[in-house]
């Protein structure tokens, strides 16, 4: 597609999303042809500028939730063996890609380009050659997030998409992952709500990132970005607080506390924020947990501090599918 149809995705992005701060989208097709046919399909595909090339029909079908954040989008999807097509154009000319397959591994090359070898995840920089996109699997699994090129400034910027396929790559990835497909079942109340969770998704995928790119790499993060990488792995362990993050960082409790209050926040927020979040996403991941097990992994004492946190985020999050605790 052209820049000329670029009124019209805007248009239609207007329709589907309602320009709200966060919004969600959900469909299952069997085929390629019944893409075209759902209204939401047809047009979701056609802000998102991608294509279904090929589809194999007969088999589970493709079943997708997105959520949409203004300039950020993110969606996990079910899916059978699939060929996608993203045709960059003028109003993609800033935007990177980050995806992994949680379940199975996939393809991603230039067009033009031989195809690669298959990978566990992949980053795209911004560019204008369209994008291919291939699983081979009978039932494999999607995670993927649109974002601004920006947020990942000062990694490397290579012309082919940058790939990752050992195991490691692959267990590391695999709770920011699951972070990601949690967001997609989760809409906040509020412009408070967006407000954490844009800056939760953009630690993560910078996360994702420096996993996929490797180690080789310069980056000068911010002390309060350093500080919210330590409160998102380490959020599990219970006495996680303002002292052990300064340790881990090598700077004085007071320089950390300085870093946060430049943000508005606390570590102290940010540590129950982010447990709180993980807790939502284990009760929706996996339903018949125990209370005190759900707690136990999120890094809380109790249940009932679980149960406090989760309370305090109600006028934040809350859950589409409207998962109890």
């Amino acid at each position: 597609m052209g820049s000329e149809e670029d009124p019209l995705r805007r248009k239609v992005r207007r329709r589907i999303f309602e320009d709200r701060d966060i919004n969600h989208l959900s469909f299952n097709i069997n085929d390629p042809e019944e893409a075209q046919q759902v209204e939401v399909v047809s047009k979701y595909l056609l802000t998102a500028n991608v294509e279904i090339d090929w589809m194999h029909s007969g088999e589970a079908p493709l079943r997708a939730k997105v959520a949409q954040l203004s300039n950020l989008t993110c969606g996990h999807m079910q899916i059978p063996r699939i060929g996608l097509r993203w045709n960059r154009d003028d109003v993609s000319i800033d935007r990177a890609v980050i995806a992994a397959f949680p379940r199975g591994r996939g393809r991603v090359y230039l067009e033009g380009e031989d195809a690669a070898l298959e990978c566990v995840a992949f980053l795209i920089w911004p560019g204008t050659k369209p994008v291919l996109i291939e699983s081979n699997m009978d039932a494999s699994e999607i995670i993927y997030v649109s974002l601004p090129a920006r947020w990942l400034a000062g990694l490397p910027v290579p012309l082919e998409p940058v790939t990752a396929a050992g195991d490691g790559e692959a267990a590391a990835l695999a709770p920011l992952c699951a972070f990601l497909a949690s967001l997609c079942r989760l809409s906040p109340q509020g412009a408070g709500g967006v407000g954490h969770i844009r800056q939760a998704v953009e630690e993560v995928v910078k996360a994702m990132a420096r996993i996929i790119v490797g180690p080789d790499y310069e980056d000068h993060p911010t002390l309060f970005r350093r500080a919210m990488e330590v409160v998102f792995e380490d959020h599990s362990v219970r006495d996680l607080n303002a002292q052990k993050i300064a340790a881990t960082l090598d700077v004085s409790v007071r320089k950390l506390q300085r870093a946060f209050e430049e943000e508005g926040t606390t570590s102290v927020a940010e540590i129950r924020k982010t447990r709180a979040l993980a807790a939502r996403a284990l009760r929706s991941e996996q339903p018949a947990m125990a209370s005190e097990e759900i707690a136990r992994q999120a890094g809380f004492g109790s249940a009932s501090s679980m149960f406090r946190a989760v309370r305090e985020q109600a006028d934040l999050l809350a859950s589409e599918e409207q998962v109890a605790f």
